[in-house]
């Protein structure tokens, strides 16, 4: 294992040991929903959030303040423009944009964990779209043939 994978292994270590991530993991029923939520909301804290904040707990009570002005929408929802603008910035594999799947699950994430420390009523409409890309790509892909479904069944009653 190279070393930033190592480094990257240990600050995710630390960051799901905080007491407010343990928290909010330890509701989750499902390891798969668990892990996937958590490895987002990480992704979220170690390539943005943790510029701004020097805890998870700081991060909390700002939101916290952001959701007590009442006459100010923009001030009020600071947090929504800080994970949109993650979604916009941030990179991935060979420096593509995030896919809608991952924007998708990083906003309900970050708003799970944020009804669990901040408040239950918290949302946000994120209007993920797909990208034309994204949308091009899923032309391209072949519907599953009448044949094809009639063999998937024809194994399924085979089973057991």
């Amino acid at each position: 294992m190279s070393a930033p994978q190592t480094e990257v292994k240990a600050r995710f270590a630390k960051f799901t040991a905080t007491k407010e991530v343990a928290g909010w993991l330890f509701d989750f029923e499902v390891n798969g929903t668990k892990n996937t939520y958590a490895s987002a909301l990480f992704r979220f804290w170690d390539g943005f959030l943790s510029q701004k904040y020097a805890t998870v707990s700081e991060w909390i009570a700002d939101v916290k303040a952001q959701r007590r002005v009442k006459d100010d929408p923009v001030a009020r929802t600071a947090w929504a423009t800080d994970v949109k603008t993650f979604m916009k910035t941030h990179r991935g594999f060979g420096g593509r944009p995030m896919a809608t799947a991952s924007r998708e699950l990083l906003s309900s994430s970050v708003k799970s964990f944020l009804r669990k420390w901040v408040d239950e009523e918290l949302d946000y409409d994120f209007k993920i779209k797909y990208t034309v890309d994204e949308v091009r790509e899923k032309r391209k892909q072949k519907a599953i043939s009448v044949e094809e479904v009639r063999q998937l069944y024809q194994g399924s009653e085979e089973q057991p």
